[in-house]
């Protein structure tokens, strides 16, 4: 099963200049080769494969990698690779990580950012990606999954060309749900707050945590 994965990290400060991301880009052509190397037929286009690193709107010290990978225990393998390591070593100095518990390592069971209609982008192409994590209670969650697809399309006429998309996460028993989304600023997202149909959604959720970023590769 394709899983997509959502990691943050702290960084030192709140600006990533040009060395940091020239370490990032050196990182992550790194692990594209890797990933390639597992299945050639996957897009050498990091975006159209569902992948690339932002930094938080709301708390720039805060960067957010996002990849898609077969399965969780691939992308653990590729976690335990010299090259991986070697990445890791490189941009270690960018990175403001005392304790393991810094870092949100997360995955999805879904492919968040590669199934799209003919017709939409891909959320991580737009100028402003919205990430939330919403708590639903076990014996709610086929309720919630129902609701969320009758309300996806009166999001998606709000958000226009990007989908949204979501998916449990497959960590602690699948306790959250994961829903991104693409829009053309913060203040789009903001107005599907109102909208009766969003709230149907609110009825499930017992906590909410949304955060909007912005692509630095």
């Amino acid at each position: 099963m394709a899983v997509t994965e959502f990691t943050a990290l702290p960084i030192k400060g709140t600006e990533v200049s040009a060395e940091f991301k020239a370490a990032l880009e050196e990182g992550q052509t790194v692990q594209d080769k890797y990933v390639l190397g597992l299945d050639p037929s996957l897009p050498a286009d990091r975006t159209a494969r569902g992948t690339g690193i932002f930094q938080q709107v709301e708390d720039p010290s805060n960067i957010l990698l996002v990849s898609q990978w077969p399965s969780v225990e691939k992308h653990f393998e590729w976690a335990g690779t010299p090259d991986n390591q070697g990445v890791q070593a490189k941009t270690a100095e960018f990175f403001n990580i005392t304790d393991p518990k810094q870092v949100s390592n997360i995955h999805v069971d879904a492919e968040i950012f590669t199934k799209v209609n003919a017709d939409q982008k891909t959320a991580i192409s737009a100028p402003i990606l919205s990430v939330g994590r919403l708590g639903i209670p076990a014996d709610k969650k086929a309720d919630f999954q129902a609701a969320f697809d009758r309300v996806r399309p009166v999001v998606e006429a709000v958000s226009g060309t990007y989908p949204l998309q979501g998916g449990w996460k497959i960590e602690n028993g699948g306790d959250e749900f994961i829903i991104a989304g693409g829009w053309d600023s913060i203040e789009q997202h903001g107005s599907i707050a109102s909208n009766p149909n969003w709230k149907e959604l609110e009825a499930f959720v017992t906590s909410w945590n949304f955060a909007h970023y912005k692509r630095v590769l």
